[in-house]
């Protein structure tokens, strides 16, 4: 973009269509700024790509891209590498030497301004979004929300959601299919199909346990003491101790999740032995 901006001030002086030659150690960088394959939103880097493309449609000039491979000075001597290939070794030493500049200032991100020909930009609490992340504008929108659910029903209190890992969480979640994830998020809102639940959207008369006659929310679940309920709960337990040995878990992982889920159980128990 500083070499076209270059060529706009001296076009009035240049009278034929000048020829710019481009290289970079980024392959694939090369390929989605130069080819004219589909740009998708989410992709990485898609402000830099997007604008590198709408500068190349509006430049006077004539651009040729070329590959070149990184770190050669590593393994060839400096003489024998050509210019452009010396070049790129300069290029990645100022890099790197920026990068040391924002980590001796406690930055860990550099400023992500709009570019001069960036064709839109979105930006959220003042930032400049990359490329379109899905799953953060889904959060940014609907957690404020959530957070007062949460309060209001006392699900998640302000100091227990920054002990939670909510990365390892939506890994566990994505890992399982679409129906399995339906079904873990209504069971552990309590929304499910329940006595509460059933009562309240006209399935059944009554909001009672069929095995012990008490109240049942989900929370009533695996914690009804009839004993086939009981019995069930046992079966269970011993089902998933097995298939934990046959997975080889490490021994304090397996003490720690039969710990909790018995907690679970009964929140009398400790939740730390």
């Amino acid at each position: 973009m500083a070499v076209d901006w270059l060529l706009q001030q001296w076009s009035p002086v240049v009278r034929e269509k000048p020829i710019v030659r481009i290289a970079c150690d980024g392959l694939s960088a090369l390929q989605n700024s130069f080819h004219d394959t589909v740009l998708n939103p989410t992709q990485a880097q898609f402000d830099l790509v997007s604008t590198i493309r709408e500068t190349l449609l509006l430049s006077p000039a004539r651009w040729y891209p070329k590959h070149v491979y990184g770190h050669l000075d590593k393994t060839m001597p400096r003489h024998l590498l050509t210019w452009l290939e010396k070049r790129n070794i300069e290029v990645d030493a100022w890099a790197v030497e920026y990068r040391e500049t924002l980590e001796a200032g406690s930055h860990l991100i550099a400023p992500n301004p709009r570019f001069f020909h960036e064709p839109a930009a979105m930006f959220v609490g003042g930032n400049k979004q990359s490329c379109l992340d899905d799953s953060f504008i889904q959060e940014i929108v609907s957690l404020p929300t959530l957070r007062k659910r949460w309060l209001k029903y006392n699900i998640v209190s302000e100091a227990a959601e920054s002990e939670v890992d909510w990365h390892s969480v939506g890994r566990a979640m994505h890992a399982l299919q679409a129906g399995i994830q339906r079904w873990t998020t209504k069971h552990s809102m309590g929304i499910c199909g329940v006595g509460k639940f059933m009562k309240i959207w006209r399935f059944d008369t009554t909001d009672n346990c069929p095995c012990c006659g008490l109240f049942e929310d989900h929370l009533h679940v695996p914690r009804c003491l009839s004993l086939g309920a009981s019995n069930e709960w046992d079966r269970r337990i011993s089902a998933l101790s097995t298939w934990l040995d046959l997975q080889k878990t490490e021994p304090s992982l397996k003490h720690a999740l039969l710990l909790i889920l018995n907690g679970v159980r009964d929140p009398s128990k400790p939740s730390e032995q």
